[in-house]
């Protein structure tokens, strides 16, 4: 099944309905991603990916009436979500549309960013290359992307405790850099890429946080459960799925904080310039 497909089924309709956890998975990356993408007010921002639109509606507030957010989407679902979040704001607005390949406009945006979007291109550079042309001379780029599985525990806690009852695989490993979480875990191929896309001074650095992936322990396995229990339960038998609720439940309980269960998470945060 491919990318734009899964977005606008069953994926899609999950994460729209997931939509506030998800945000906050990723919540402490906008900031950085707003001050490294110069965004400020009075500019016209696209936002690549947008998802449910919360980095969007962030960067409208950032821009304020002088400037514009535009969020650029594959998933109906999701823009669904967007379109109800953005309701009171005049200088939002939403595109169903695959921004690594569909029109965009010519020179139209002083900043473009993206969070947790660009690995899902089928080919990162010349996916970035296509949204450089949207942008104006001297316009900035700033995105984020998954660093590597080991590092983000919202992936690799439960995988973990799955592996350990299930030796098996539940799903075949996706081809190597195939569109995916973690199909820009190494820094170098985010590098080349954004290069290869033709932008000037490109830099990627790291960017380590907490997600926060429930209010307590309870609230964080029912999470987990909704995302991945229908698939788990259709290759284990339900004495193993409760065995995997019960180990999940203990690793969780190792990572709750006063605000919550709050797991380590990793990322880079790359940005660059589109030249004069």
């Amino acid at each position: 099944m491919d990318t734009i497909t899964r977005w606008n089924e069953a994926e899609g309709i999950t994460w729209a309905t997931e939509a506030d956890r998800f945000d906050r998975i990723s919540e402490a990356q906008l900031e950085p991603l707003f001050t490294t993408s110069a965004l400020r007010r009075g500019s016209c921002v696209l936002d690549v990916g947008c998802g449910a639109g919360a980095t969007t509606l962030a960067a409208a507030w950032t821009c304020g009436p002088e400037g514009s957010a535009t969020g650029v989407d594959v998933s109906a679902p999701l823009l669904a979500v967007a379109r109800w979040r953005a309701e009171e704001l005049a200088n939002v607005s939403f595109v169903e549309a695959d921004a690594s390949r569909d029109d965009l406009g010519s020179a139209r945006y002083d900043v473009v960013i993206s969070r947790s979007a660009v690995m899902l291109f089928d080919d990162p550079a010349a996916g970035l290359a296509h949204v450089r042309a949207a942008m104006r001379p001297g316009g900035r780029l700033a995105f984020t992307v998954w660093s590597e599985a080991a590092r983000n525990g919202w992936s690799s806690i439960p995988a973990a405790v799955i592996a350990r009852h299930l030796p098996q695989p539940i799903a075949a490993s996706p081809p190597p850099r195939s569109p995916g979480a973690f199909a820009l875990a190494d820094p170098e191929v985010v590098r080349a890429a954004v290069r290869i896309a033709g932008f000037e001074d490109v830099r990627v650095e790291p960017l380590d946080h907490g997600a926060h992936v429930g209010d307590d322990v309870d609230d964080a396995l029912a999470f987990f459960d909704r995302v991945a229990g229908r698939g788990l339960r259709t290759v284990a038998p339900p004495h193993v799925v409760d065995q995997i609720a019960a180990d999940l439940r203990d690793r969780l309980a190792e990572h709750l904080t006063p605000a919550g269960v709050v797991v380590p998470a990793s990322a880079w945060l790359a940005s660059a310039v589109q030249p004069d």
